[in-house]
């Protein structure tokens, strides 16, 4: 009895090939994990870095924070035209900025959100696994690589959190909606429409869902109202909570700026195809390249693998719906950019990973188990690879020269600037904060607030142009400190009256990559062009034209090496 104890256990203790195949699925999803991160990562790096420009909305949404933090409240005191969340999800980060400056800081919350993207991946993969380890690795490999996907978990955007609560709902119902479960599912998706209003699209889903599992009572079918109940009250209760504080504080501006702001903004003239051709995924410069027949094709391909997928498999029509519906919106919403593709990547890709696994499967019976290993990895290697070096072969992030922006602006206490980023990034926003600066945050969001309803159809930046409204308010604001950072002029739509406005009050200017620094006179005019008395302008190169500059009618010497007194009247930009 004792030796057959023994042998028993050393038996017990033996891995199984259900225990390998188990290890060598964690093991995939987690080296597809730090796949994802790297497909993150690696762009940013070769790019710009990480304290580089990378896209307007997250230094909006990181300076939210900073702002909150500062004591400082989103609607009361600055622009902001989308629930609080994202400002407390990013608060820790801009708490630490406090402590180790602003810009790392930010880039420490950059990290952590690619590092999201890596978890996200593996939820992908869990959610998908109820299909089996194939779909599992598929699913999440799809994910990883995916280009829209990852533009979305690569800084501080909304995306990346509303993906990563979805996914744990999700998995939290799978096994049985009990009313525990839905109630946790309910805290989490309350959570994520804390961070975008666009969510109510997956908690009403969600909701129907749980009202349409049935149970049987006799003879006689019922609705189980307890779980939905329970989800509904996790739901609305965790969104109130969270958003309550900030609508107290300013209701009439909170409920402008979120919902009236985000519902009357203008239609950008994207065309079917190209919409087709941004929710696909293709980076702008490729998807440029790329025949319409072809980026139809790709779409028609796609709705059939998810329709294959919802007719063959069990518990995937609830995905389904969501992103059928989630599709149909980006499809018609007036606003659209790249990475809004992601809001609907993590079922898409559950979805089409099950489908390659279902069709796997059905090649497995009619060939040796070697024969379709090699299946598995060549048809792994074929969808990966592709959407792999598409990703890494990215540069992404403008480089924002800090010492030399930073010894420009010199002593000034208050700094104002379009794009938050440069304030970050030279740990300006919360010193200029507790300074009682102005900062309004979201400069160019501000515009859908002062011009609502007003900014016409396909031509947003000619709407900011010929908005007086918005028009004095850049005036305001970029003149309201020492001096003034300027990178999207053109996307701000700064009309020439506004430029000259800026200009008579900062008659020095210079231009480093992207970012035009204005400030007075220094003391010191070494630095400054003799050519132009009036003005500091640096001593080419870069040559800056009548286009790039902010003055205008102003006296020109000789040799005039910025070439702006065209005929050689000694008055230069002569408009």
């Amino acid at each position: 009895m004792p030796g057959g104890h023994r042998r028993a256990r050393g038996e017990l203790s033996r891995p199984t090939p259900f225990d390998r195949e188990r290890r060598l699925h964690v093991a995939a999803l987690l080296a597809l994990s730090g796949g994802a991160f790297l497909a993150r990562l690696w762009p940013i790096l070769v790019g710009g870095g990480l304290y580089s420009y990378i896209l307007y909305d997250d230094g909006v949404f990181f300076g939210a924070a900073a702002a909150v933090v500062n004591g400082r409240l989103p609607y009361r005191d600055f622009f902001f035209v989308h629930p609080p969340g994202i400002a407390l999800i990013l608060a820790p980060f801009a708490l630490v900025g406090q402590v180790i400056g602003d810009a790392n800081g930010f880039a420490l919350a950059r990290v952590s959100f690619m590092l999201l993207g890596g978890v996200n991946t593996a939820l992908v993969g869990i959610l998908a696994s109820r299909h089996g380890r194939l779909a599992s690795v598929f699913a999440a490999g799809l994910y990883a690589f995916w280009y829209a996907a990852r533009l979305a978990d690569r800084t501080t955007v909304l995306i990346g959190p509303q993906t990563a609560l979805l996914l744990l709902a999700l998995i939290v119902l799978r096994p049985a909606p009990t009313p525990r479960r839905a109630a946790l599912a309910g805290a989490l998706l309350g959570l994520s429409l804390s961070v975008q209003v666009w969510q109510v699209v997956p908690i009403a889903l969600i909701g129907i869902a749980l009202l349409l599992r049935c149970r049987r009572d006799g003879a006689a079918w019922s609705i189980d109202w307890r779980a939905p109940a329970a989800y509904a009250a996790a739901a609305i209760a965790t969104a109130a909570t969270i958003c309550a504080p900030f609508f107290i504080a300013a209701p009439h501006r909170m409920f402008e700026m979120v919902l009236l702001d985000q519902l009357q903004r203008p239609e950008m003239g994207r065309s079917l195809v190209v919409r087709l051709e941004m929710l696909e995924g293709w980076p702008a410069r490729l998807g440029r390249d790329v025949p319409d027949a072809i980026i139809v094709l790709i779409a028609i391909l796609v709705l059939a693998a998810v329709a294959f997928v919802v007719t063959r498999a069990r518990g995937v029509r609830l995905w389904g719906a969501i992103f059928a519906v989630e599709t149909a919106y980006l499809l018609i919403t007036p606003s659209l950019y790249l990475h809004y593709a992601a809001w609907s990547a993590p079922l898409l890709m559950a979805l089409l990973g099950t489908a390659v696994a279902l069709g796997l499967a059905r090649l497995r019976p009619s060939i040796p188990t070697r024969g379709f290993a090699a299946a598995v990895l060549g048809t792994a290697l074929a969808l990966f690879a592709p959407l792999a070096l598409v990703s890494f072969s990215q540069r992404e992030g403008s480089p924002i020269d800090r010492p030399a922006i930073a010894a420009a602006l010199g002593p000034a206490q208050c700094t104002a600037a379009d794009v938050p980023t440069l304030l970050l990034e030279l740990d300006r926003f919360s010193a200029d904060i507790r300074r009682g600066c102005p900062q309004p945050v979201d400069v160019t969001g501000a515009s859908y607030h002062v011009a609502r309803g007003k900014l016409p159809a396909g031509d947003i930046y000619g709407g900011r142009r010929g908005s007086t409204a918005f028009q004095r308010l850049l005036q305001k604001y970029l003149t309201s400190g020492d001096a003034a950072l300027v990178m999207r002029a053109g996307t701000d739509g700064l009309t020439p009256a506004t430029r000259f406005h800026i200009g008579r009050e900062f008659p020095a200017l210079a231009q480093y990559g992207r970012t035009t620094v204005l400030t007075r006179l220094p003391a010191d005019r070494s630095r400054c062009d003799p050519s132009y008395p009036t003005l500091c302008l640096p001593s080419p190169p870069p040559r800056l034209g009548c286009g790039r500059l902010y003055y205008d009618r102003f006296p020109v010497l000789p040799p005039d090496p910025h070439r702006v007194d065209r005929n050689q009247d000694g008055t230069g930009c002569e408009h």
